[in-house]
């Protein structure tokens, strides 16, 4: 009664601002994720870069769509070939049996192997056979599922496990973007080192600034002399600084301003 009674233009606004909300979220969501991965090569919190909100969005907006459009491809792709495969699996019991043990060893193999490659540091491969196995576990589902011997509520909890592998596998997408993001940050920043600030820093402290190309000269006054230092960014009274040769998986120095030391910054061309 009460629908009948509400505009149609309000139905329409009521639909509009919970899917904007709901897209706003995951665009914020992925946009977060990839400013993490984007930024983690430098070994600091997201905080201290202070990202904007509508930066956030925007990279989030992007990636949304790209994101969403190839997992509706991919899904469309995925039911239309697993209905037309169920059906002619579930419909012999041998067949049956055989691919819902051949899904779950493949699926125990994809968790095993994705969880030594994380263990190694390789999270796109490890992300990629991870959502494999999980895409094994919802095929498995799904033949349950379908199976004309399975009884209505135990239907009902496989295509809720269908439900749950679908989230898992956005999430394990998610973490993926992110990790490309941090290569693709890293690699520009090794590529635009020569366009970075030169950094010189005189200190009367040792500040254990060792790395790819930097050079530390003891003197009297001040005590300690840093050349090849680059600068990344300066924030929150912080310097990011990488040697002159860093490369991605190198040291990173965070600095805190202090009284003990001074710092020149000059422009690339303008360096001795």
């Amino acid at each position: 009664m009460a629908d009948e009674l509400r505009p149609g233009w309000a139905s329409a606004a009521q639909f509009v601002v919970a899917q904007t909300a709901v897209l706003g979220a995951v665009a914020y969501y992925i946009g977060q994720s990839y400013n993490d991965g984007y930024y983690g090569y430098l070994g600091s919190p997201r905080e201290f870069f202070d990202p904007k909100l509508y930066d956030v969005l925007l990279i989030g907006g992007r990636h949304v769509f790209i994101f969403f459009g190839i997992g509706l491809l991919a899904c469309v792709f995925l039911v239309a070939g697993s209905k037309g495969a169920s059906a002619w699996i579930v419909a012999g019991d041998t067949r049956y049996f055989a691919a819902s043990i051949a899904c779950l060893v493949l699926a125990c193999a994809g968790l095993i192997a994705g969880y030594a490659l994380w263990s190694a540091h390789r999270a796109v491969l490890a992300s990629a056979l991870t959502a494999a196995a999980i895409a094994m576990s919802a095929f498995f589902a799904f033949l349950v599922s379908e199976y004309p011997h399975t009884a209505e509520p135990a239907r009902r909890f496989w295509r809720y496990g269908i439900a749950g592998c679908a989230v898992a596998l956005a999430l394990i997408s998610v973490n993926a973007l992110a990790e490309l993001a941090h290569q693709n940050g890293a690699k520009e920043a090794a590529d635009s080192l020569g366009e970075l600030p030169v950094i010189t820093i005189y200190s009367d402290r040792n500040l254990f600034l060792a790395g790819s190309g930097v050079k530390v000269t003891p003197a009297k006054n001040p005590r300690f002399r840093y050349d090849g230092l680059r600068l990344v960014r300066y924030a929150n009274q912080k310097y990011v600084m990488v040697g002159a040769g860093w490369k991605p998986s190198q040291t990173v120095f965070v600095l805190p301003e202090a009284a003990d030391f001074r710092v020149d910054i000059s422009k690339p061309e303008e360096a001795p």
